[in-house]
C-alpha cells in the first residue's frame, strides 16, 4: 500500500494498494508520476530514492525531499550556508554527459548529536530555507495519522 498525504488537510491524497505481498516501493513511481500536480512537493523515504523519477519530476516542475542514501557520488557545486548546525550546497548528481545529470540541494542538519542529510530539488533557499528542509521531512510520518483519522477507530472483536 502506498499514500500520498495532503500536509496541509492530513489527509490521504492518494492510495494505492497492490495484493503483492513483496511488492517494492519502487513499483508505484509510474502512479505517482502520473498523478502529481505541477508545483507540489513530494516527501520521501530512502526506499523511493529513484534518479531517473527525481529528474523527471524536476523537469515537470514537481518538488521532491528526501532523505540522502549514504553511497550517493555527486560533485559539489556551490556552498549556499556553511554553519555549524545546518550546511548547505547545490550539488551534480549523475554522470557527466548523461541526460539524467541533475543539479540538486544537498542540506546537512545537526540534530540531537546526530546528522542527517536531506535532498531536493527546491534549489533556492529562499522558496524553503534548511530548517524547513529538515521540518517537512520530520512531517513525513503524518500519513500514519491520516489512514488512522481516515479509517475510524478499528472495531473491537
Amino acid at each position: 500500500m502506498l499514500g500520498l498525504l495532503d500536509l496541509t488537510s492530513q489527509l490521504p491524497y492518494r492510495v494505492w494498494y497492490t495484493e503483492e505481498t513483496f511488492a517494492h516501493d519502487q513499483s508505484f513511481w509510474p502512479a505517482i508520476l502520473g498523478s502529481v500536480p505541477k508545483g507540489s512537493l513530494l516527501v520521501f523515504e530512502l526506499g523511493f530514492v529513484n534518479y531517473e523519477c527525481y529528474h523527471e519530476l524536476s523537469e515537470t516542475g514537481r518538488y521532491f525531499l528526501s532523505r540522502v542514501k549514504t553511497n550517493l557520488v555527486f560533485e559539489r557545486f556551490e556552498w549556499l550556508r556553511n554553519e555549524a548546525q545546518l550546511k548547505e550546497w547545490l550539488i551534480w548528481v549523475g554522470k557527466l554527459g548523461t541526460p539524467q545529470r541533475q543539479m540538486l540541494r544537498l542540506v546537512e542538519v545537526a540534530y540531537k548529536g546526530q546528522r542527517y542529510s536531506y535532498l531536493t530539488n527546491v534549489l533556492d533557499p529562499a522558496r524553503l530555507t534548511g530548517e524547513e528542509v529538515a521540518g517537512v521531512y520530520r512531517q513525513r510520518w503524518r500519513i500514519e495519522d491520516a489512514f488512522s483519522v481516515a479509517s475510524g477507530p478499528l472495531p473491537h472483536s
